[in-house]
């Protein structure tokens, strides 16, 4: 069985310039960039359903990605553990890119090696490629709980896994976790960075957008910290202080206690906690409709 590699790639980071000066990003909007949207920020995948049910609820959607999805720097490495995947207990994807990062190198699954997946996101991933409970192994934590390391570990035999070996699939940079409780527990435990994520340039054409979108009134759908983080340092460049004062007044709709936290702290007053899966966001994202019209 062959599986294909789906993600796509926004281009490469490069160095940032001040590319407009914030009195010129400030200036009055058309009525029609001042139109409200919901933005889903999410890194591209050609299937992402997400922007399509928003637009069937009769709400207007803006693909904005705050990361982008670069392969590994050293295929070769994500080659070598796909092909040597038997001496595994257990194999451990940490988010939808971690599974198309990998499952692009794979010629078949061993049937004897489990897949565990922090989110549901990850879960519906690999249906995409093909798997299923019906022809693998695969531990989610349950609908309910939060889609983090913490619930997965939850779900794991933790007896079972002592003294043997973990493969956790994720990218070059991530949480520890995991990988400090199974080592704890006596479980050994390899990383493999099997893409990269980075924030998408910041050319003339991506300012342009985002000068629209700050002077407009927005529901944001942010589903990681680090994108958070991208989010504010390009505005900061793009329009500056103004700029700033303007985003944080907008809307965000957080996936993750983390998340939030994280916005509350970067100075968003108006944010709202959501459960992971596309259907709370969507629950969530109609909630709030117009509630940030000007």
């Amino acid at each position: 069985m062959k599986y294909f590699y789906n993600e796509t790639a926004l281009p490469v980071s490069g160095a940032r310039t001040r590319i407009l000066r914030a009195n010129e990003a400030m200036q009055e909007p058309s009525a029609e960039l001042s139109q409200y949207s919901v933005v889903v920020t999410r890194p591209a995948f050609h299937v992402d359903s997400l922007p399509r049910r928003i637009i069937d609820m009769d709400m207007k959607c803006t693909v904005f990605p705050l990361l982008e999805i670069l392969p590994a720097p050293d295929p070769g490495v994500v080659v070598k553990a796909a092909r040597n995947l038997r001496q595994y207990a257990l194999v451990v994807f940490v988010s939808p890119s971690a599974v198309s990062a990998f499952v692009s190198f794979l010629e078949a699954w061993p049937l004897d090696v489990a897949i565990g997946v922090v989110g549901r996101g990850s879960a519906r991933r690999l249906k995409h490629y093909g798997f299923s409970p019906n022809n693998t192994r695969l531990i989610v934590p349950p609908s309910g709980e939060s889609a983090d390391s913490e619930s997965l570990l939850r779900q794991l035999d933790l007896a079972s896994l002592k003294g043997r070996r973990v493969l956790i699939v994720r990218s070059d940079k991530g949480r520890n976790f995991l990988t400090n409780a199974l080592l704890a527990n006596g479980t050994v435990v390899d990383h493999l960075a099997a893409y990269r994520r980075t924030a998408p340039k910041l050319d003339q054409f991506r300012a342009e957008k985002l000068l629209h979108l700050v002077r407009s009134r927005n529901t944001w759908l942010m589903t990681s910290a680090e994108a958070l983080s991208v989010l504010v340092e390009q505005v900061d460049i793009a329009a500056g202080l103004e700029g700033l004062a303007e985003i944080r007044k907008q809307t965000l709709v957080a996936s993750h206690p983390r998340i939030h936290a994280a916005a509350l702290q970067a100075g968003f007053a108006d944010v709202t906690l959501s459960g992971t899966t596309d259907d709370e966001l969507l629950e969530t994202a109609l909630s709030l409709r117009g509630s940030n019209r000007r």
